[in-house]
């Protein structure tokens, strides 16, 4: 199993120049790595957690051959960065994972960017933990109807993208005795005037439940039912103004819509 990086390319690096060092600790982090075989039509797409105890979950992993998008199954473990004894623009991460150790070195270009074992399709991103500038956290409780809709907005504050967590909570509200919960909530959201994306039902594809409950537990945020239809969807979001519509197509009940700032950005 490949951790982190999916190897499909051999393409040298040609030109170009190292512009600054790499972080001596990328411990409490959130890194995603993309690739792009043009070749193939192949992409993958790979978003994981890096917590402080050298621990890490994958929260996504995302494939597409010449067609729609399909999620693989999550990989989490342990983890080690080390940088470079003689080079100050590289260092490696040393995942675990199953009982197999598997090495993968990172090329940094700017302290959070680069490619990944030389090959100039294959990039990544580090979101380091940020300090949180405004609320990290809003919600809203409603009684929804196919007529009626929730509305909840939120701004993003500062000068660089954070990580978004955005949850519609219908069922699993059961749990709490909450009377009448929504049972199929879809949410969208905007950016001024575009909508974003629907986020999906989270429990639809068992390849996104784990990684969806590592960021619920980083949050706070109570864990939804195994098989509800509650929505969530993890985005990074510019700064500036955001709506969330939550709707229902065939019934009526509450619906809390919640809003999580997580402490990782640009």
């Amino acid at each position: 199993m490949r951790i982190l990086a999916v190897f499909l390319a051999s393409i040298c690096i040609a030109g170009g120049s190292i512009a600054a060092s790499a972080p001596s600790s990328i411990k409490d982090a959130i890194i995603r790595i993309n690739l792009l075989n043009a070749a193939f039509f192949y992409t993958t797409s790979e978003l994981a957690l890096l917590r402080p105890d050298g621990t890490f979950q994958d929260l996504s992993y995302t494939t597409s051959f010449g067609g729609a998008p399909n999620t693989l199954t999550p990989t989490n473990g342990t983890y080690v960065y080390t940088p470079s004894a003689t080079q100050g623009d590289q260092g490696s991460i040393s995942w675990t994972v199953n009982n197999a150790s598997h090495t993968t070195t990172l090329t940094f270009q700017t302290a959070t960017t680069g490619i990944v074992d030389n090959f100039v399709l294959e990039t990544f991103s580090v979101y380091p933990s940020t300090a949180s500038t405004g609320a990290a956290n809003v919600s809203n409780n409603c009684w929804i109807t196919t007529a009626h809709p929730s509305i909840s907005g939120f701004v993003i504050e500062g000068s660089a993208a954070r990580w978004v967590l955005i949850r519609g909570d219908g069922p699993s509200l059961a749990q709490f005795a909450t009377p009448s919960p929504i049972s199929t909530p879809q949410l969208t959201l905007y950016s001024e005037i575009d909508p974003i994306q629907h986020p999906g039902v989270w429990s639809s594809d068992p390849n996104l439940i784990a990684g969806f409950q590592s960021v619920f537990a980083l949050v706070g945020a109570f864990q939804f039912q195994t098989s509800s239809a509650d929505s969530a969807g993890l985005y990074l979001l510019s700064p500036g103004a955001y709506t969330v519509v939550g709707v229902t197509p065939n019934s009526e009940g509450t619906l809390l819509t919640e809003v999580f700032i997580l402490p990782y950005g640009s």
